[in-house]
């Protein structure tokens, strides 16, 4: 049978997702933080840590077990909401994906060195 990494989330894991994505949003920098695996199977969140707007240094932090991932933030909208102040958030993906479409771009998705972690970390 396989398992799903969602069938695990804990409360713990989900409270820190939310935690890392409101901090994102009133700091508009990145915040993340280590998924790590204990003994028995159970993940555990490190403390959370905190970036620059584009950036996190998820080294820096330790898992006492086996790091089994990381979540961090991508703070697009935190970032447009300081220079449209007077957009809602709709506007603002709306106008996003608006200048995407315009200028033949795609809208920010997982960076590169995310995709590149994700499949070194499915070999």
């Amino acid at each position: 049978m396989i398992h799903m990494i969602k069938d695990k989330i804990t409360p713990e894991i989900k409270r820190m997702f939310i935690d890392a994505i409101e901090a994102t949003v009133r700091t508009g920098n990145e915040h993340g933080f280590l998924i790590c695996k204990n003994i028995i199977g159970e993940l555990k969140p490190t403390q959370m840590c905190e970036g620059e707007k584009c950036i996190v240094s998820l080294e820096e932090l330790e898992c006492p077990f086996i790091t089994e991932g990381n979540f961090h933030t991508h703070p697009d909208i935190a970032n447009h909401r300081k220079i449209f102040p007077d957009m809602s958030d709709d506007e603002i993906k709306d106008f996003v994906f608006d200048m995407a479409s315009y200028f033949n771009a795609t809208v920010p998705g997982p960076g590169h060195a995310d995709l590149v972690y994700a499949r070194l970390g499915k070999l």
